[in-house]
């Protein structure tokens, strides 16, 4: 069973899965507006957080763990939110028809496809240690409302956690394995969130890589925003997330 935090309690719950060199703790200005009105599950994914010590780094492999600790919750329905790395994990997983699944929200998703990655901005991944310097050469590289406070602090601890391992394996293989063909058309409803100035999955990547798989989905875009907008633009972020809850997924 994968770390996780849990906080509010009616159903559906929301299962919170967080981006690539982060952990749960990305949810945590999210989740505490989010947890008004529905229950917020959030994990560690194999090889960050808490997880740092837990391997399988493979899609399939981590999409099994995520799989195999949502089953133990026993939840009596969710909608499963997948960003970044994890957007991609989470489609695996809508594919799959899991018990209890309502609907699917993808923030700033990895696709289904290899993830379209400049091999400079590979390379240059690669060579980033744990260290703090290159926490923030990381984060300032993909967010475009920088961030300040606890909020960077959080994120740098994350990255300076995370296991080596898992961050090379999603780099050298996750992000380049495909999916298209074992995912398909993925027939859930479906909210897909883009940051109106991600330098890594923006909306026009979603519209042709991540939306053709999908038959019940809405884009919706966040103005000024990168690639982290769960700590970017918490509040935002909410307020779709919310709406697709009324809307009824």
């Amino acid at each position: 069973m994968l770390p996780l935090s849990r906080q509010g309690t009616t159903s559906p719950a929301i299962v919170l899965l967080h981006f690539f060199g982060g952990s749960q703790r990305e949810w945590t200005e999210a989740a505490a507006i989010l947890s008004s009105n529905y229950e917020c599950i959030a994990m560690d994914l194999p090889g960050f957080g808490e997880a740092a010590n837990i391997t399988g780094y493979t899609v399939a492999q981590m999409a099994g763990q995520i799989a195999e600790t949502i089953e133990s919750l026993r939840l009596n329905g969710f909608v499963l939110l997948g960003h970044s790395m994890s957007g991609k994990l989470a489609l695996c997983l809508a594919a799959q028809n899991l018990t209890g699944l309502r609907g699917l929200i993808l923030v700033t998703p990895s696709p289904p496809s290899p993830e379209p990655i400049p091999e400079a901005d590979r390379l240059q991944m690669l060579g980033l240690q744990r260290r703090r310097a290159d926490a923030a050469i990381f984060l300032d590289g993909i967010t475009a409302r920088p961030l300040t406070g606890h909020i960077r602090e959080r994120a740098i601890e994350d990255f300076v956690q995370c296991s080596p391992a898992a961050w090379a394996a999603w780099l050298e293989q996750g992000s380049k394995e495909d999916w298209s063909a074992s995912i398909g058309i993925v027939d859930c409803p479906t909210l897909v969130i883009a940051g109106e100035a991600d330098p890594s999955l923006p909306a026009s990547i979603q519209e042709r890589l991540t939306l053709p798989h999908l038959s019940h989905v809405r884009l919706e875009v966040i103005s000024q925003c990168g690639h982290l907008p769960a700590m970017e633009a918490p509040e935002q972020l909410s307020s779709l997330i919310l709406q697709f809850m009324r809307d009824g997924s």
